[in-house]
C-alpha cells in the first residue's frame, strides 16, 4: 500500500481463502463487477498490497481503512489466515458504527457447514448458484452499501431474540448482554477484595443484569479462582425479606426438607447475629465451598414494607446484624452482592451495621459511554446475524443520549426494532414505526392495552394499580403481588388470567407473572406510560388508602388470626367508608379478602352502634331530650302552616330559627339539651340563628370535650386506667361501668357486685386490676379485660367503704370508711393491718399516697388529716380545721398534699418541712367534694358541690380561666389522665360523665373590630394575650384578643404580603416572613427588629417557626427548601440550605420536645426531620398542596391538610394513620 493509500478508504475488504488459487480468481471478477457497475471501492490484496511490504500488516491495514468486510467461503472453506483476517474484521464490527457489516458470502462448491461457528448466525449472500446470480449480487451489493432491499423468502427465526424489552437480562442471556464488560470487571475486582459490594445507580441503569448476566457467568468461567464451584443464592427481598433469605437458604435441601427447614432458619436468624453465618456453615459442610448471596432490588426492604415503620426497622436491623456478621466474621465463607437504586442510599444509612458494609464498597453504575452503548445496540444483532440499516445506530444513539434511566426504553425501542425486522435488516422505516427510544414504550404499552375489551380494560386498571408502591420522597416504584391478591370479589379468575396472560405475553412483556405471583416488567413502564401516569394521578388518594386497606387485611388474616378487635374503626374506617361511598366504582377492586375485611369493619361498626344508641335510648335523660327535639319539630311545622310559609324550604328554615331559639333558652339550665338543639337546627337548615346556637353552647362550655351517658343514678366516682385508654365509674344504683373515653360508649354491660351505692373506684398503677368499694361495706376486685370480680373482701361490717387508694408502686391499697379505721391491704402477703393506731372519730372520706408512697393521708368528718409514715408507721402530722375534710391529693412530683374541705376552701401541707403553707384557696361556699392534679403538677383541679369545676395553677394558687360548666347538680368525682395533663374526667348527680379537655381556649369565637388589609397569616401568642395578623400590604397588626382591640401602630419592615408569622416560646419574639424573601425578627418589649440571613435571592418564605425549647427558628421557602437559624447567635446551621420538596414548602411545626421538625409542600409530601442530624422521613405523599400541619400538644399525633379538604391524623409514635 502506497503512501497515499494510506489514507484512503474503502467500502469492503475482500477476504477470501489464499491457499485456493482458484478463489483468487472468482473474487476478482466479482471486485471488478463491484468497482464497474456500482461503483464501489473495494480492498483486493493483489490490487493494493505493493510487493516487498509485509503481507499481513497490509492486510490489517486495508481491513481497518474499510466500511465492510466480505468474507468468501469456497470448496475448502476458511483457511488459517484467512481466518485470522475473519476475526479481525468481526472485531473491527464490533468496534466501529454501524455500517461496518460483516458478510459472508458462499461462492460456487460451497456447502453451509463450511462457514465458520462465528459466521453462521449472519445473513449470507449465496453465489453457489453460479457468479451471475443476479439476486445474489445484487444483495451483496447492498450489505456493502448498508442499504435494505426485499429477498423473497429469507428472514431470521424470532427466536433467539437478542434484545430483551422490558424484561432483565439472565444469566442465559449472557451471549447478548454487551455495554458492561469494564463494570463487570470492576465488580469482579471489588469482590476480590471484600465479600461485600453494593452495585448502586439509577432506575433503568441495569443493575440486575449486571449481576445476572454479566457477574454471574463470569463467576462460572472461574473469574476468581475457584469461584466455578461457588454456591450462589439469589433472591428479592419482597414483604418479607427475612423469609426469603431463609427460602434460599432452605433450597441447599431436598424439596421435601424445604417449608419446615425455612421455618427453622427464619427463626434462627431472628434470634440471634450469627444465624446466617452459622446456617451457611452447616449447609455446605459436606462440601465446603464459599456461597455468594445476590440480593437484588435491595430498595424493596423499604418499598414492600406492610408492617409499622418501628417494626420494619427491628427488622431490617435483624437482617443487617446476620450479613454484617457473615461479612465480617465468616472468614470469605459468605461473599454477598446487593442492588440497590441511588434513590434509597439515605435511607440505608441510617442503619449503622448496614453503612458500614456500604463504606468503600460500592460500585455506582452511571451511564453507558457511547462505545459502551453501542455496543450494547449493535452485537446483539450481530450475534443472530441481523445488520441495521445504514445511519440507523447513529440515530439512536443520538435519541438516546447520557441518561442512565434510558436503558430499558432503549431496550424496547431494539426489540419493537426486532420484531419489525425485513429479512435480516433492522431498518430506520421500522424504528420510526415502532416510536423510537422515546416513543417505543409508550406505544408498545397503549397497544397492548387497546387490544383488551372494555371489561378486560377495566381489570387491566385494576392489576396495575395493585402493581405499584407509592413512593414518599421517592419515585413510585413496582409491587409483586400475590396473584390471589389481584383477583377482585366475585370476578372469574380465568378472565383475569387471561388479562395478565395478554399484558405478559411476547408481544407486549409488560408485566411478568407466574403461577404464584406477578410484578411490573420494570419501573420504566411507571415512569414513562402517560397512561398509567394518568391513573395514579388521578386516583393516588384512592391507592394510598387501598394499599393499606390490603396490608392491613393481609395482617388481619396471616398474623392477628382474624381478630374481631383487630378490624378497622373509628377515624380509620370513616376514611375507608367515605371514600368508597363517594367513589362506589373503586369497590370493584376489591378482591375477597379485603371485602370481607371490610365488610366485617362495617358490620362492627353497625353494631357498636346500634348498642350504643340501645344504651343511650335507656337514659332517662336522652329520652327527655329526644322527647324535646320531637315536640319542637312538630312545634316549627306547626308555625311554619300557622305563619303562611308555602315552600318546603321556607317551612325548614322557620323549624331552624326555632330550634336554635329554644336551644339559647336551655344552654344555661341544660347545657346537653342546648348543645343537641343547637346541632339539630343546624342539621335542618344552615342558619345564621342556628349557627350562632351552635357557637354559644360551645361557648357556655367549651371544655368539655364528651359526655358519657350509660348510668341511671348519680356517678359517685370516676377512674382512669394508667394508660388513659380507659375509664371506671361507680354509680349511686351500684352500677359499675367500663368506658372508652376516645369514643364516650361503655364497654360491655353494667358490673354488678355491691349492694347499694359504690362510693369509690380506683385502677392500680398497673392497670390490670381496678377495686371498688360501696355501702356494703365491701372492696371487690375486678379484671378490667373481662370485668370479672377476682376476689372481695369485708371491710366494715356495719357501715359503708368511702375511700380507697393504691400506693405508686402498687405495695398497698389503702381502704377507710364510715368506722373511722385506716387499714393496708400488702399485695405481696394478701394481709391486711391498720395503717397506724391513729384513729378518726368520724367517717373517712378521702385518702392519698404521697408521690414517693411514704406518707398516707387520711381525711374525715372529724375535721382532720391525719398524716402517717409508712415506714415506721407512725402518725407525724395532724392537721385540724374548722370544717370536715372531703378531699385530699398529693402533687406528683413534691411532697405537697392539697386537701378540700366541706367551706369550699383548699389549704396546702408541705411534706418537706411538716406544715401548713400560709397560701390558701378559698372558693364558693360550697364543698369540695375531689380534687386531682394533673400529671406534671402545673395544674390543680377541684369539683364541688355547685356542679361546677376549677382550675387552679399550682405554683401559684390563682384561678385559670373561668370554671368547667356542664354539669348539673353537685360533681362527686374527678380523675386527671395519666397520660394526657389536659385531660379530666369528672362524674356527677345528673347520671353523667364529662370528659374535658383544658387545653381548649376559652373563647369559641369572637370578631376583632376595625378596618385592616386582608389577613394572610396569623399567629396567638403562647401567653395568649396577643394575636399577630400578617396582612397582604406588607404589615403586621398586633392585637389583644380578650378585648378585641388593636395594640400599637402596625409593624413595618416588609416590602411584599407577609405569608407566616410565629411567636417565641416566651413571647417576647415575633418571626414573620414575607414574599419579598425576607425574614424579620421583632423584639416585642422594646418594639425593635433584626433581619436574619437568609440563602442568596429572593424567593418568597411561606412559613417560619419556633423550636419550643427557644433555640431555633426555622422557615419554608417558596423553592421548597428548608433553613433553620441558631437563635442564639441569629445565624443558619450548618449545612443549610436543606433541600425539602420539590416546589414549594408550604408549613412547618415543631414537636413539643424540640426532636422533631415536620414540614409540608406543595408536592404534596409531609417530611419529618430529626433536628439533631436532620435526616428525612416522608411520612406521606398526597395527590394535592398540603398547606398546614401541627403536632398535638404531647408530641402523639400529627395533623395535616391541604387542597383536597381532607385532615390526615399521623400517629407519630406508631408511624401510621
Amino acid at each position: 500500500m502506497s503512501d497515499q493509500q494510506e489514507n484512503e478508504r474503502y467500502d469492503v475488504y475482500l477476504d477470501y481463502n489464499h491457499e485456493a488459487a482458484d478463489e483468487g480468481q472468482v473474487v476478482e471478477v466479482l471486485a471488478f463487477r463491484l468497482r464497474n457497475e456500482e461503483s464501489l471501492k473495494p480492498f483486493f490484496d493483489k490490487w493494493h498490497i505493493i510487493p516487498g511490504k509485509p503481507k499481513q500488516e497490509e492486510e490489517v491495514k486495508g481491513l481497518l481503512s474499510s466500511r465492510t468486510a466480505a468474507v468468501f467461503v469456497g470448496l475448502t472453506g476458511v483457511s488459517g489466515w484467512q481466518n485470522e483476517y475473519m476475526r479481525a474484521a468481526l472485531d473491527q464490527a464490533q468496534r466501529k458504527e454501524d455500517d461496518f457489516r460483516v458478510i459472508p458470502v458462499l461462492l460456487p462448491g460451497a456447502t453451509e457447514d463450511k462457514l465458520d461457528t462465528l459466521l453462521m448466525r449472519r445473513a449470507f449472500v449465496d453465489f453457489r448458484p453460479g457468479l451471475d446470480t443476479p439476486e445474489a449480487f445484487q444483495r451483496l451489493v447492498a450489505g456493502i452499501k448498508g442499504e435494505v432491499i426485499e429477498v423473497a423468502g429469507f428472514n431470521l427465526p424470532d427466536e433467539p431474540a437478542p434484545y430483551r424489552g422490558l424484561l432483565r437480562f439472565e444469566r442465559q442471556d449472557a451471549e447478548y448482554f454487551f455495554g458492561r464488560k469494564l463494570d463487570t470487571q470492576r465488580l469482579i475486582e471489588k469482590i476480590e477484595q471484600y465479600p461485600f459490594v453494593a452495585v448502586i445507580g439509577a432506575s433503568g441503569a441495569g443493575k440486575s443484569s449486571l449481576v445476572r448476566a454479566g457477574l454471574w457467568p463470569e463467576l462460572n468461567m472461574d473469574a476468581i479462582p475457584g469461584s466455578r464451584n461457588w454456591q450462589v443464592l439469589m433472591f428479592t427481598p419482597g414483604k418479607n425479606p427475612l423469609r426469603a433469605l431463609a427460602d434460599q437458604l432452605a433450597t441447599l435441601l431436598p424439596p421435601s426438607d424445604r417449608v419446615e427447614a425455612a421455618d427453622q432458619f427464619e427463626a434462627r436468624l431472628k434470634e440471634r447475629p450469627d444465624g446466617l453465618r452459622t446456617a451457611i456453615r452447616t449447609l455446605l459442610a459436606d462440601q465446603p465451598r464459599p456461597a455468594l448471596l445476590i440480593i437484588d432490588q435491595f430498595e424493596e426492604i423499604f418499598t414492600h414494607c406492610v408492617e409499622t415503620p418501628e417494626d420494619c426497622r427491628v427488622r431490617n436491623e435483624i437482617l443487617f446484624a446476620n450479613l454484617a456478621d457473615a461479612i465480617q466474621n465468616g472468614e470469605k465463607q459468605l461473599y454477598a452482592v446487593i442492588t440497590l437504586r441511588a434513590d434509597f442510599l439515605n435511607p440505608c444509612l441510617s442503619y449503622a451495621q448496614l453503612k458500614e458494609l456500604l463504606q468503600d464498597h460500592q460500585l455506582l453504575l452511571g451511564a453507558l459511554d457511547e462505545p459502551a452503548l453501542r455496543d450494547a445496540i449493535v452485537q446483539p444483532a450481530q450475534k443472530v446475524g441481523a445488520m441495521f440499516e445504514k445511519g440507523l445506530v447513529s440515530a439512536i444513539l443520538r435519541d438516546v443520549g447520557d441518561q442512565p434511566g434510558q436503558l430499558p426504553l432503549l431496550q424496547v425501542a431494539l426489540d419493537s426494532l426486532w420484531r419489525l425486522r425485513r429479512g435480516p435488516w433492522l431498518t430506520i422505516d421500522a424504528y420510526e414505526k415502532s416510536g423510537g427510544v422515546s416513543g417505543a414504550l409508550e406505544r408498545r404499552a397503549s397497544d397492548a392495552y387497546e387490544g383488551l375489551n372494555p371489561e378486560q380494560k377495566a381489570l387491566a386498571r385494576s392489576i396495575f394499580m395493585r402493581l405499584i408502591s407509592l413512593g414518599e420522597g421517592v419515585k413510585d416504584t413496582r409491587r409483586r403481588a400475590d396473584r390471589e391478591e389481584i383477583y377482585p370479589a366475585g370476578v372469574d379468575k380465568t378472565q383475569v388470567d387471561a388479562v395478565i396472560q395478554a399484558l405478559s405475553g411476547p408481544q407486549a412483556r409488560l408485566v411478568v407473572a407466574d403461577e404464584g405471583a406477578v410484578e411490573i416488567a420494570h419501573d420504566a413502564l411507571i415512569q414513562q406510560w402517560s397512561t398509567l401516569r394518568k391513573w395514579l394521578e388521578t386516583n393516588r388518594q384512592a391507592l394510598a388508602i387501598h394499599r393499606r386497606l390490603t396490608e392491613d387485611a393481609e395482617e388481619w388474616d396471616e398474623q392477628l388470626g382474624r381478630d374481631p378487635e383487630s378490624l378497622y374503626s373509628g377515624a380509620r374506617l370513616a376514611l375507608v367508608r367515605d371514600w368508597y361511598r363517594e367513589h362506589p366504582d373503586d369497590l370493584s377492586d376489591l378482591n375477597e379478602l379485603e371485602k370481607t375485611f371490610l365488610d366485617l369493619s362495617l358490620a362492627k361498626e353497625r353494631n357498636e352502634l346500634e348498642e350504643a344508641q340501645r344504651n343511650l335510648k335507656a337514659a332517662k335523660r336522652r329520652q327527655a331530650i329526644l322527647a324535646s327535639l320531637l315536640a319542637l319539630a312538630v312545634l316549627a311545622t306547626l308555625a311554619a302552616v300557622y305563619f303562611g310559609v308555602r315552600t318546603y324550604q321556607q317551612a325548614q328554615v322557620v323549624a331552624s330559627q326555632l330550634l336554635a331559639a329554644q336551644s339559647q333558652v336551655n344552654v344555661q339550665g341544660d347545657l346537653p339539651l342546648g348543645l343537641l338543639l343547637a346541632v339539630e337546627a343546624l342539621n335542618v337548615q344552615d342558619t345564621i340563628q342556628a349557627r350562632s346556637s351552635l357557637l354559644a353552647a360551645l361557648q357556655a362550655s367549651p371544655y368539655a370535650a364528651r359526655t358519657l351517658y350509660g348510668h341511671r343514678d348519680d356517678v359517685l366516682s370516676v377512674a382512669y386506667a394508667p394508660s388513659g385508654d380507659r375509664v371506671v365509674s361507680g354509680s349511686l344504683d351500684g352500677a359499675i361501668r367500663l368506658w372508652d373515653p376516645a369514643t364516650g360508649l361503655p364497654l360491655g354491660n353494667p358490673l354488678t357486685g355491691h349492694r347499694g351505692a359504690v362510693r369509690v373506684v380506683a385502677y392500680n398503677r398497673a392497670g390490670d386490676r381496678f377495686v371498688s368499694g360501696g355501702d356494703d361495706g365491701k372492696v371487690i376486685f375486678w379484671d378490667p379485660e373481662n370485668g370479672t370480680k377476682k376476689f372481695d373482701f369485708q371491710v366494715v361490717d356495719d357501715g359503708m367503704v368511702l375511700a380507697l387508694a393504691f400506693s405508686p408502686q402498687d405495695l398497698y391499697l389503702a381502704y377507710a370508711g364510715t368506722d373511722g379505721l385506716v387499714w393496708l391491704w400488702e399485695s405481696s402477703t394478701q394481709q391486711k393491718r391498720l395503717a397506724s393506731q391513729s384513729k378518726h372519730s368520724g367517717a373517712v372520706n378521702a385518702l392519698a399516697f404521697s408521690a414517693d408512697g411514704r406518707y398516707l393521708a387520711s381525711g374525715g368528718d372529724d375535721k382532720k388529716v391525719l398524716l402517717v409514715d409508712l415506714q415506721t408507721g407512725e402518725e407525724i402530722d395532724r392537721l385540724q380545721a374548722g370544717a370536715n375534710f372531703l378531699s385530699l391529693a398529693f402533687h406528683p412530683t413534691q411532697p405537697l398534699l392539697a386537701y378540700g374541705m366541706e367551706d369550699g376552701g383548699i389549704r396546702f401541707w408541705d411534706g418537706q418541712e411538716r406544715k401548713i403553707l400560709d397560701e390558701k384557696i378559698q372558693g364558693p361556699r360550697a364543698g369540695i367534694r375531689d380534687l386531682s392534679f394533673n400529671s406534671n403538677g402545673r395544674l390543680l383541679v377541684s369539683a364541688s358541690q355547685d356542679g361546677l369545676l376549677r382550675i387552679w395553677d399550682a405554683a401559684t394558687r390563682k384561678a385559670v380561666g373561668k370554671p368547667l360548666e356542664g354539669h348539673e347538680g353537685q360533681v362527686w368525682s374527678l380523675d386527671f389522665n395519666p397520660v394526657n395533663p389536659n385531660l379530666l374526667i369528672s362524674g356527677a348527680a345528673d347520671t353523667r360523665l364529662i370528659q374535658w379537655d383544658i387545653s381548649r381556649g376559652p373563647t369559641i369565637a369572637q370578631r376583632l373590630l376595625g378596618q385592616h388589609p386582608l389577613v394572610y397569616s396569623m399567629a396567638l401568642s403562647p401567653d395568649g394575650k396577643i394575636l399577630a395578623l400578617g396582612h397582604r400590604v406588607d404589615s403586621v397588626t398586633l392585637w389583644d384578643p380578650e378585648a378585641g382591640k388593636q395594640v400599637g401602630e402596625p409593624l413595618k419592615g416588609h416590602s411584599k404580603t407577609v405569608n407566616g408569622l410565629a411567636f417565641s416560646p416566651d413571647s417576647r419574639l415575633l418571626a414573620s416572613a414575607s414574599s419579598d424573601g425576607s425574614i424579620l425578627l421583632w423584639n416585642l418589649t422594646e418594639q425593635t427588629h433584626e433581619t436574619l440571613p437568609t440563602p442568596t435571592g429572593n424567593m418568597a418564605v411561606w412559613d417560619v417557626a419556633f423550636s419550643p425549647d427557644g433555640q431555633k427558628l426555622a422557615a419554608a421557602f417558596e423553592d421548597g427548601t428548608l433553613v433553620v437559624w441558631d437563635l442564639d447567635s441569629r445565624q443558619m446551621l450548618s449545612g443549610m440550605p436543606l433541600e425539602a420538596h420539590y416546589l414549594g414548602a408550604l408549613s412547618l411545626a415543631f414537636s413539643p420536645d424540640s426532636r422533631r421538625l415536620a414540614t409540608t409542600g406543595a408536592d404534596g409530601r409531609v417530611i419529618l426531620w430529626n433536628t439533631t442530624k436532620w435526616e428525612q422521613q416522608t411520612i406521606a405523599s398526597l395527590a394535592s398542596d398540603v398547606r398546614t400541619i401541627a403536632f398535638s400538644p404531647d408530641g402523639g399525633l400529627l395533623a395535616f391538610g391541604g387542597d383536597d379538604r381532607l385532615i390526615y391524623l399521623w400517629d407519630v409514635k406508631e408511624g401510621k394513620y
